[in-house]
């Protein structure tokens, strides 16, 4: 088993379902979860300089305004 794979074992596994029962909604490598006038938005990041045997990411945690200022 590749790293890859193991890194999409655990995406399928523990991530998404996790997520998804804490009410966020997914678009490939990003949740959402809507909190009124706000979001709260994680995304997986995979390093460019990934290969087979090693595999480095970052999740990065993010607040998103989806106010509309007249």
């Amino acid at each position: 088993m590749t790293a890859k794979d193991i890194q999409t074992d655990f995406i399928k596994t523990y991530l998404k379902p996790t997520l998804k029962e804490h009410g966020y909604k997914t678009s490939g490598q990003t949740w959402r979860k809507s909190m009124g006038d706000f979001f709260i938005v994680i995304n997986l990041q995979n390093s460019r300089w990934n290969s087979k045997e090693e595999l480095s990411f970052c999740l990065n945690i993010g607040v998103a305004c989806g106010l509309k200022i007249n």
